[in-house]
């Protein structure tokens, strides 16, 4: 398996009968050792038990051949989307409870020691990262600069 090592794999299609090692146990040494990659079964085993082994055993989706190339393109496209959506969250998810900034030059104007405004800052940070454009209305103006340059703003 050197190459799931080295290289990114966004997903696997797998067969029950193979030469030398069965798909279910190849299966089971791919969620042990890469359980990140997705993995559809594909095969001529038309076995409920098969299918409700594979899916325990970690298989996101399960198809008796002959496969119609419509169902396995969408299949195959919902798998790689749902793998770059659980990759995207769960790096959100440490950029924003790590405890620093990725950007702290942005904010080194306000000074501030509130547990609040800093958890503000690390919400303005993590979201400056991403492709998305910020509407901001502020009614009170309370007079604190904002981190303009992190991303662009419309403030009205």
């Amino acid at each position: 398996m050197p190459i799931l090592s080295s290289h990114k794999i966004e997903g696997i299609l797998l067969d029950i009968i193979m030469p030398y090692i069965s798909g279910e146990e190849l299966l089971l040494e791919l969620q042990e050792n890469f359980p990140e990659v997705p993995v559809i079964i594909i095969t001529g085993v038309d076995e409920v038990e098969t299918a409700v082994e594979c899916m325990k055993k970690g298989a996101w989706h399960y198809m008796v051949k002959p496969v119609e190339k419509s169902h396995l393109v969408s299949h195959v496209k919902q798998m790689i989307e749902l793998n770059r959506m659980k990759r995207k969250y769960s790096q959100l998810r440490r950029q924003f409870f790590s405890d620093t900034l990725d950007n702290p030059d942005e904010f080194k104007e306000i000074i501030t020691n509130d547990a609040k405004m800093k958890s503000i800052f690390k919400y303005l940070d993590v979201i400056a990262s991403r492709k998305a454009n910020i509407f901001t209305w502020d009614r009170t103006s309370p007079g604190i600069p904002m981190p303009a340059s992190l991303f662009p703003l419309i403030v009205i």
